[in-house]
């Protein structure tokens, strides 16, 4: 009874949460056919225990009409959704940065900071949503 207790538990996605430690927009970011852009940045490592055939996703609640880089690469489009993922698992390197950059229409007020720790991040505003990478074992 009690190893059917762990394999439920084995199956359940192990969550990263990615709401503080964002770089507030500063100077301009260049991104391959869009230009200039102003961006909230989020740097991160390698997620360590992932294998291959593992999900990894980018997960976002609650998003606002934004565009998201992941190293450059442009991310699927959040389209008014509740919850916004992607797969992000061959898109992944030692390093990682993770862009936001708001859409048109968004509020300048979104783009303002009140609090930034002695490294200059900041906690993402919560009117961008949560973010967080969810890890979905492919094995138990």
């Amino acid at each position: 009874m009690k190893d059917d207790c762990f394999e439920v538990d084995s199956m359940k996605p192990h969550i990263i949460r990615l709401s503080s430690a964002w770089e507030p927009p500063g100077e301009s970011l260049r991104f391959p056919g869009v230009g200039e852009v102003k961006a909230w940045v989020r740097r991160f490592g390698q997620p360590a225990g992932v294998s291959q055939g593992d999900a990894v996703l980018l997960v976002i609640e609650s998003p606002v009409m934004a565009t998201l880089w992941l190293n450059g690469t442009p991310l699927p489009p959040l389209v008014g959704q509740m919850r916004w993922d992607h797969d992000i698992a061959a898109m992944l390197r030692e390093r990682n940065v993770l862009s936001l950059v708001l859409g048109d229409g968004v509020g300048q007020e979104l783009m303002e900071v009140t609090l930034c720790d002695t490294r200059g991040r900041s906690p993402l505003p919560e009117a961008y949503g949560r973010v967080w990478i969810e890890i979905r074992h492919s094995h138990p």
